[in-house]
């Protein structure tokens, strides 16, 4: 999170993912949505409209205090999303739906409902 951002309370404007994926993101939103697994973890996704997300597990802090966290880039288009990160290499498309305009309402991700988290 840049200083500026955090100083004034501001949703942050990119995961800072890194690298560069290997399309031009379109259809991107500024949202984030949470859903529980089936072992009961919450999960947290963050989209941002520069075409990055970020991906968190909410677990027990590590020692270090930093917090388990995956960044990559996405597009959607034609009832998918495509996930690329750049380390560990990753790149897969899956089912995507936003519900309510906008995904104000919820949005189903490879058949799994995650709520809106305001």
């Amino acid at each position: 999170m840049r200083a500026c951002e955090a100083a004034s309370g501001e949703r942050p404007t990119s995961a800072g993912s890194p690298a560069s994926p290997p399309f031009v993101p379109v259809n991107t939103i500024t949202a984030v949505f949470s859903y529980n697994d089936e072992l009961n973890v919450e999960h947290s996704w963050e989209s941002f409209a520069d075409g990055t997300y970020a991906h968190s597990p909410a677990t027990e802090a590590p020692p270090d205090g930093g917090r388990l966290r995956e960044r990559g880039w996405y597009t959607t288009e034609g009832g998918q999303i495509r996930l690329w990160q750049f380390m560990p290499r990753s790149d897969c498309k899956v089912s995507f739906e936003l519900l309510g305009e906008g995904g104000r309402d919820a949005a189903v991700m490879n058949g799994v409902r995650m709520e809106v988290v305001k």
